[in-house]
């Protein structure tokens, strides 16, 4: 398996599934933070800085 690096096909496909298993999770999580939402003023947050900062 050249191109992948690992010994056997066994262990190609047991990665190439365990990517797709990966992208999968992380495209699900990325719709439900998508759902969630925020409400909130970035503009107050940066100015209630406890030293006076922004």
């Amino acid at each position: 398996m050249i191109v992948t690096g690992l010994a056997t096909k066994e262990a190609a496909v047991e990665q190439a599934l365990r990517i797709l298993i990966e992208r999968h999770r992380r495209k699900n999580a990325i719709a439900d933070l998508a759902r969630i939402g925020w409400e909130g003023d970035l503009e107050e947050i940066r100015c209630d800085q406890p030293d006076g900062r922004r």
